[in-house]
């Protein structure tokens, strides 16, 4: 009876919240894996239409009932690649030629499509339906506040990473890869320490009564999803090197691989929220940081310590795509 307490208290607390951030930059981070990974992924895949059935229901106002079915490659106005790495990664985005797309241009650049808005939708959850509205966060998270776990997107990791495994056995390559990028996209949430949990007890007792905190957590959220961004503008070399010599990691089962990341990834959030607030300080409690703000600070030797445990982080979810990956592969 306390822990249904506890869960319903959080799940309140929660639906304050906007739990719909990201680590910014996934396909482009997914593509510095798959290029750095042992599974050759240059062979071009043929574009097929969406021609099977699931029991998964999605978002699919406006143009998303197309891009749900459809290849979208090459369109603009996607949201894909955020616009500030587009300069340089444009070439994600290319369009398919004679119908058809590199492998590992087909798991990157979907690795990004989750955050489309197709997980924006009703009538899925008691919980969406009760606290959360139309956010993405029930799909998008696993919080956990001590014997409380609440929230459903090692769920997404585990619908995705077995429909992939399904539709490449039965021959359906574009469909299996595309589904693949799905599920990195929730396993790379996941590994994001705010998708695990959004703040101290104490900070989200008072999270709905004092509009201070609500700002701070909010902010040292987003600030910390713009981190992987940050470090693909301005320390992109080290980035690739910590991937590049990130070696594989492999799990049992599916199930494993979830839990093991997601716990990893929540026994890191202490020690990254409290070098967020000390980093950042008396700016979270404005306007988000801005790119400018993080490389002021850098230079000033202020986000050192943040990089650092930011890399550890980054190095063991590369290791666990990697290995990830070369399974899902290579049982096909």
């Amino acid at each position: 009876m306390v822990i249904i307490r506890l869960r319903t208290v959080l799940i309140m607390i929660l639906s304050f919240s906007t739990l719909v951030f990201p680590w910014s930059g996934h396909s482009i981070y997914t593509f510095l894996v798959m290029k750095h990974s042992e599974v050759d992924l240059d062979f071009f895949v043929k574009i097929r239409p969406k021609d099977f059935e699931e029991e998964r229901i999605y978002n699919q106002e406006g143009k998303l009932k197309e891009y749900l079915v459809e290849d979208i490659s090459g369109m603009n106005g996607t949201g894909l690649i955020e616009y500030e790495l587009v300069s340089k990664y444009g070439f994600l985005n290319n369009s398919s030629v004679d119908g058809q797309l590199p492998a590992w241009q087909i798991i990157s650049l979907y690795s990004s499509f989750p955050d489309t808005g197709i997980d924006c939708l009703r009538d899925v959850s008691w919980i969406q339906d009760t606290f959360l509205g139309d956010s993405q966060a029930l799909r998008h998270s696993k919080i956990k506040v001590r014997p409380v776990e609440v929230f459903e997107g090692d769920q997404s990791f585990l619908y995705f990473a077995k429909k992939s495994s399904e539709l490449l056995k039965v021959g359906n390559e574009y469909w299996g890869l595309r589904y693949l990028g799905y599920a990195l996209h929730y396993l790379e949430d996941l590994m994001q320490s705010y998708h695990t949990r959004p703040g101290t007890v104490w900070e989200l007792v008072r999270y709905p009564f004092d509009k201070n905190i609500r700002i701070l957590l909010r902010n040292a959220h987003t600030t910390y999803d713009d981190m992987m961004v940050y470090l693909m503008l301005y320390d992109e070399d080290r980035l690739e090197s910590i991937i590049s010599n990130a070696k594989p990691i492999y799990f049992s089962s599916y199930e494993q691989l979830i839990r093991e990341a997601y716990m990893y990834s929540h026994s890191e959030f202490f020690k990254i929220h409290d070098m967020i607030k000390s980093s950042f300080g008396d700016t979270l409690y404005g306007p988000a940081p801005s790119m400018e703000d993080f490389a002021k600070l850098a230079k000033q030797g202020e986000l050192d310590n943040l990089i650092n445990e930011t890399y550890k982080i980054i190095s063991t979810m590369s290791s666990v795509i990697k290995g990830f990956v070369t399974m899902q592969l290579d049982t096909h």
